[in-house]
C-alpha cells in the first residue's frame, strides 16, 4: 500500500450501507459505528437515506484525508497497532470515487434485529437478544458499552417483532430500501435471520437483486430451519453464509447455546436443499485454537474477518507459549491468510488487554458453566486463571 493510499480513504463509504431495522440505525459500512436515523428529516427528504448530510460529510473527510470518527474502533485503531483492518483486508483504500453524492449503494446490509439464541464469545447485546438478556439478569461486563445496558436497550428488549413491523418507522425504512435501484448484493443478518417470521416476505421483495446472502449461525430448531428454507427454495440467487470457525468443544464454547451436533444437522439440511453456502469465520484469540481443525473439516469456501473490537479479544492478546505453538502449526499449513495471521499473532499485547481478557473470560465462563480447561495451560497461567477462578 502506497503512502497516498494511507490517508484515511475507504471506498466502502461510497458503495456500502448497513441498516438496522430494529434499532433504526445506519452504518456507513458494515464495520463503522452507527448513527440513529433522523425519521422526521427522512419524511421530509424521501429517498435520501444514503445521502444524509452526515454521510456526505464523512465522504468529504475521506476525500480530504481526514480520519472519520465512525471508523475509529474497527479500522483506524487496528491499523495504528499494525493489525489488519477490514479496510486493508478488502483493499478498499483504493480510490474509486471523487464525488460525495452516491445515488444508492451497490451493497446493502440489512440487520433485521437482535433476536438470537446464541451468546457467541465475540458478540454482544447489539446483535444478540440472548446476550442482552444475560446482562439484564447478571449485570455488566467490564467498563464497556458492549456489555452494559442503556434505557433504549431495555425498551427494545420488550418490543416484539410483530410490534416493530407495524410501526411507521419500519415501513419508512423498507420504502427507502425499495428506492435503492443500483443494488448488486444484499446481505441479511441479525441476530439470527431464520428466527424472523417476515424473512421470506422480505427476500421475495428483493428477489430482483442479483445476489442475496443470508448470514446464519445455525443456532435454531432444525424443524423451523427446514420450513424457513422451504419457503425460499424458489429464490435462485440466494446464498447462505454460515458463521463458524471451530469444531466440537471449541465450537460450543465460542458459539454458546448451540450444540455441535445441531450445527452439523442444520448444515446437512442446507446441503440437501442445495443452497450455495460459504463459511464466515471470525478470528479472535478465543477462536484461533480450533481454527485449523475447522478449516480441514469443511471444503466449502471460507471468508474471514478480524475481531478488533473489543481489543482484548484480538488474536494477538495471548501468552508467548501459545503464540509460538500456534505460529509453528500455522507455518505447516497453506491457509490463504496464513502470513497475515502469523503477523497479527506476533504483535505485542498490553497489560490492560491481558487483565480485561482475564475478567471477561472468567465472567463469560462462569455465567454459562463453561470449562476454561479447553484452553492451553500457559494461557490460563498468563491470565492467572485456574479451575474457572482467579488465582
Amino acid at each position: 500500500m502506497s503512502d497516498d493510499d494511507k490517508h484515511y480513504y475507504c471506498n466502502q463509504k461510497f458503495t456500502e450501507f448497513s441498516i438496522d431495522i430494529e434499532k433504526q440505525l445506519t452504518y456507513s459500512c458494515c464495520a463503522a459505528s452507527p448513527h440513529v436515523i433522523d425519521l422526521p428529516w427522512l419524511v421530509q427528504h424521501p429517498g435520501k437515506l444514503f445521502n444524509t448530510s452526515r454521510l456526505q460529510t464523512e465522504r468529504q473527510q475521506m476525500l480530504e484525508g481526514v480520519p472519520v470518527s465512525t471508523c475509529e474502533d474497527n479500522c483506524w485503531n487496528a491499523e495504528k497497532n499494525g493489525l489488519q483492518s477490514r479496510r486493508i483486508q478488502m483493499k478498499s483504500y483504493v480510490r474509486t470515487h471523487v464525488n460525495i453524492d452516491s445515488a444508492s449503494p451497490a451493497i446493502l446490509n440489512i440487520i433485521l434485529g437482535s433476536t438470537c439464541n446464541l451468546t457467541c464469545s465475540y458478540c454482544c447485546k447489539q446483535y444478540s437478544s440472548a446476550w442482552r438478556r444475560d446482562i439484564m439478569n447478571n449485570g455488566t461486563y467490564l467498563d464497556d458499552d458492549r456489555f452494559s445496558l442503556t434505557a433504549r436497550d431495555k425498551i427494545i428488549h420488550k418490543i416484539s417483532q410483530q410490534e416493530i413491523a407495524k410501526t411507521g418507522a419500519y415501513n419508512l425504512i423498507l420504502q427507502e430500501i425499495s428506492n435503492f435501484d443500483t443494488l448488486e448484493s444484499v446481505v441479511i443478518s441479525g441476530g439470527e435471520p431464520f428466527l424472523y417470521n417476515e424473512l421470506s416476505n422480505l427476500i421475495n421483495e428483493l428477489a430482483h437483486v442479483p445476489r442475496i446472502v443470508i448470514h446464519t449461525g445455525l443456532g435454531i430448531d432444525r424443524k423451523r430451519f427446514y420450513n424457513q428454507l422451504s419457503k425460499l427454495q424458489h429464490i435462485k440467487n440466494l446464498h447462505i453464509a454460515i458463521s463458524g470457525e471451530n469444531c466440537g468443544k471449541f465450537y460450543e464454547f465460542n458459539r454458546y447455546n448451540n450444540s455441535w451436533s445441531n450445527f452439523l444437522i442444520n448444515l446437512e439440511i442446507l446441503r440437501k436443499k442445495q443452497f450455495p453456502i460459504k463459511f464466515q469465520t471470525v478470528i479472535s484469540n478465543l477462536t484461533i485454537f480450533g481454527l485449523l481443525s475447522f478449516y480441514k473439516m469443511f471444503n466449502e469456501k471460507k471468508q474471514y474477518s478480524w475481531c478488533n473490537n473489543p481489543s482484548f479479544l484480538s488474536v494477538h492478546v495471548l501468552d508467548d507459549t501459545s503464540k509460538e505453538n500456534l505460529i509453528a502449526q500455522l507455518a505447516e499449513e497453506n491457509l490463504p491468510f496464513r502470513d497475515q495471521l502469523i503477523s497479527n499473532i506476533q504483535k505485542p499485547s498490553t497489560e490492560k488487554q491481558r487483565t480485561d481478557l482475564a475478567v471477561y473470560l472468567l465472567e463469560f465462563s462462569k455465567r454459562r458453566n463453561l470449562d476454561l480447561g479447553i484452553f492451553p495451560d500457559s494461557m490460563l497461567k498468563w491470565l492467572n486463571l485456574k479451575d474457572n477462578r482467579v488465582v
